[in-house]
């Protein structure tokens, strides 16, 4: 059923468009914070991880189920959900006192945007008329890319001038205005379709998995680790068949080996974006002494290239085929890496924000162009499910990401002192990422044709509409 009130879709994404933006921002804003935090509540460096990581498991472990609820409940009280669990999770946050509220908050918060980002797009795909969805597919792509450039700053101004829960408090009038908009301008139709119950025993048995994986990775100690992997792949085979009776997610795209191979790549560069910012933020504050606000202000050259380059680089792809713009963004990254490593002991910010620019360069010419690639290895009717299974996998790879570096520098600091164990854990987890990026080139380099390929349409409408990427499927290959 359309939407009859043409005049309020305009306000109806402003309003979805705010609570996902918020969601972004405040998600990058807790980056710079962890010094802070590991000083405020008494924990360990390990332990801190999780105001990322349990953010981006409620992500991981909900949108799967994104599908059958836009399927089975109206906007509106999919977007008053969302806004309440992200309205709660913040005030909860803006009080917290001990560690384990800080957590469940920003659980909440997670929860929120998981339903906000697959609702934004389906918003545009649904009700904005073919001539203009053009545009304001871009708009709400815009959106999430833009936050990530201001929410570092944001966060270490707040953190510096005020404490770490003015990150919170500040951001409750957009989400009030953000609910006023909503309520009055989303439409309260349920949809008309098939009625089919949700999967829960495969949901929460992923939840589990995802969650046991975290911590083992985490965890620094071997024992704990090997046992917590073990039992992780047990509820992995668990999630596998109840899976099978009725799919949460569809595992036959696994079949497709390039499918795989380039999806792999991408998971290493949002890995790679999640640690280096955990890593980052700990170095600039604990070693070269630097605030909050100039390690929030570190990144935004940085990300600010990878959004605008990130439309750019799908042009390059059209018009060159993919290999190019992959392998050349890959090795500037790879680059980029290196040059940040070396110069990482010499503290000067200058240099450190060239070559931090220069990496974020090569993610922004080639990240969403392996999105495109990955999905093209597939068929038509297996885009969505694919388009699902990365969407999933993104988050827990960059939860991963933030719990391994947080896991190398716990030890480290452990084995050796704060400051020593701070620098030599930034040392071996960038030395880390650079292994994984080299391998990330060689796998572009092979799987990737040395011509442009064929063109292959991806669906991106439909793929948007069900799972809320963040990165828009294209053609060339």
């Amino acid at each position: 059923m359309l939407y009859q009130d043409k005049l309020a879709v305009v306000p109806a994404l402003v309003a979805t468009g705010l609570l996902t933006f918020t969601g972004v921002l405040v998600e990058t804003a807790m980056n710079v914070t962890f010094p802070t935090l590991i000083q405020s509540f008494g924990i360990t460096t390990a332990a801190v991880q999780w105001v990322t990581s349990m953010n981006l498991l409620a992500i991981a472990a909900v949108i799967p189920a994104s599908a059958w609820l836009l399927r089975h409940l109206s906007p509106r009280r999919l977007f008053v959900a969302a806004n309440g669990l992200f309205l709660t999770g913040s005030v909860l946050n803006s009080v917290a006192l001990v560690f384990p509220l800080l957590l469940l908050g920003r659980f909440l918060q997670g929860l929120s945007t998981s339903i906000a980002l697959p609702l934004l797009f389906h918003l545009i795909l649904s009700y904005v008329p073919k001539d203009r969805r053009g545009l304001f597919m871009g708009l709400g792509v815009m959106t999430t890319s833009v936050a990530p450039v201001f929410g570092p700053a944001y966060g270490g101004m707040m953190t510096q001038h005020f404490n770490w829960r003015g990150i919170f408090a500040g951001i409750l009038p957009v989400i009030l205005l953000s609910l006023i908009l909503g309520w009055q301008a989303l439409p309260g139709e349920r949809p008309q379709g098939r009625s089919d119950r949700l999967n829960w025993p495969a949901l929460l048995c992923l939840a589990l998995t995802f969650t046991l994986l975290l911590e083992s990775v985490s965890s620094g100690r071997l024992t704990l680790q090997l046992s917590g992997l073990l039992l992780t792949a047990v509820l992995a085979g668990g999630f596998v068949k109840l899976n099978q009776r009725q799919p949460l997610l569809n595992l036959t795209v696994f079949k497709q080996r390039r499918f795989v191979a380039l999806m792999a790549g991408l998971l290493v560069y949002q890995a790679l974006l999640l640690s280096l910012s955990f890593v980052l933020a700990n170095y600039l504050q604990l070693i070269a002494g630097y605030s909050a606000t100039t390690a929030g202000a570190f990144m935004i050259p940085g990300a600010l290239a990878a959004a605008i380059l990130a439309p750019l680089s799908g042009r390059l792809l059209d018009k060159l085929g993919a290999r190019i713009p992959v392998a050349a963004g890959t090795g500037l990254a790879l680059l980029g890496l290196l040059l940040l490593l070396l110069a990482l002991p010499s503290q000067r910010l200058p240099q450190l924000i060239a070559c931090h620019l220069l990496l974020m360069t090569g993610l922004g010419l080639s990240n969403s162009n392996l999105m495109t690639c990955s999905l093209n290895a597939l068929t038509r009717e297996q885009i969505t499910d694919g388009n699902a299974v990365i969407n999933t996998l993104q988050q827990l790879a960059g939860a991963l990401g933030t719990a391994l570096a947080a896991g190398i520098m716990a030890r480290c600091q452990s084995d050796l002192g704060l400051k020593p164990g701070t620098a030599w854990g930034s040392y071996l987890t960038l030395s880390i990422l650079a292994l994984l990026l080299l391998l990330s080139l060689l796998n572009a380099l092979r799987q990737l044709p040395r011509t442009g390929g064929r063109h292959t349409e991806a669906a991106g409408d439909d793929v948007q509409a069900q799972t809320g990427s963040r990165n828009q499927t294209g053609s060339a290959c």
